[in-house]
């Protein structure tokens, strides 16, 4: 199935969803080699990677924000959900499986969120229903959630850990609305703020460059940072990535077809 009958199917399956979000779900990942650590002695035979990514590169628009809720590139929001997680995250056959979220429950117009009590976010801290809240209210005026947040009529914290989400209409896989990201509160109140996250990785800053760091605890991802090269020009972005300036980049495949890369390509 070529990649633009693959991103109409997923748009069928997800039809409650913005047009800005169904980009987000069918971007595909252009990976060149990053930089690799191999293990001196390793058994040839065996069937575990000898190789283990330690560092990869990745651009971003230095004109545009690093807040989930103050970008309005599809570049960098690409990015968010390696720092931000939501309630619910989308699964390969286009459900919605918790992330954030502890368990939940349904009614005929409402879904119960119950939360963790262990900590969440990348400081260590628990996610509350006030962060849910909060995240919520900032997603509802942002440029790439706002369409995804107007079939939701209210988030209501009924309790330190537990929320409740009102829908405006009794929506089909309603729980893939709920996958904006989760923010601690009162982090994400400028276009210059780097929110505290639920994601995999967290920012990690200097004066020279911008990291994504994974976070304590986390062992899913071979990549132990992710440096953030900045560009200027779109149209740059698969030479940067043909000359190893940077290791892949997102691309959501409605604006053409994309060239020969000379790397691999892959669905997120």
């Amino acid at each position: 199935m070529s990649m633009k009958k693959q991103a109409d199917a997923a748009a069928r399956r997800v039809s409650g969803f913005s047009k800005g979000v169904l980009l987000f779900l069918c971007f595909a990942l252009l990976f060149t080699a990053c930089a690799r650590e191999t293990p001196g002695d390793a058994d040839e035979t065996s069937e575990e990677p000898l190789l283990t990514r330690v560092s990869c590169k990745t651009a971003y628009f230095s004109s545009d924000s690093l807040n989930p809720y103050f970008c309005t590139t599809s570049l960098n929001a690409s990015l968010m959900p390696m720092v931000y997680a939501g309630l619910f995250s989308v699964q390969r056959d286009g459900t919605a499986e918790p992330d954030v979220a502890a368990s939940y429950t349904e009614s005929e117009n409402e879904v119960k969120i119950v939360l963790p009590t262990t900590g969440v976010f990348s400081d260590g801290s628990a996610v509350t229903a006030n962060d849910v809240v909060y995240s919520f209210e900032k997603a509802k005026s942002s440029a790439v959630y706002a369409q995804q947040m107007s079939g939701i009529a209210e988030a209501k914290a009924d309790s330190p850990l537990e929320v409740t989400f009102s829908f405006s209409d009794k929506l089909p896989d309603r729980l893939l609305l709920l996958t904006f990201p989760i923010v601690k509160n009162q982090t994400a109140e400028t276009a210059d703020a780097r929110p505290i996250g639920t994601g995999q990785y967290r920012w990690t800053e200097s004066e020279d460059e911008t990291v994504l760091t994974l976070c304590a605890g986390e062992s899913e991802s071979q990549i132990e940072t992710v440096r953030l090269i900045p560009v200027s020009d779109s149209s740059n972005l698969m030479y940067t990535l043909q000359t190893g300036e940077i290791d892949f980049f997102v691309s959501d495949l409605f604006g053409g077809r994309l060239g020969r890369t000379g790397g691999q390509m892959g669905d997120i």
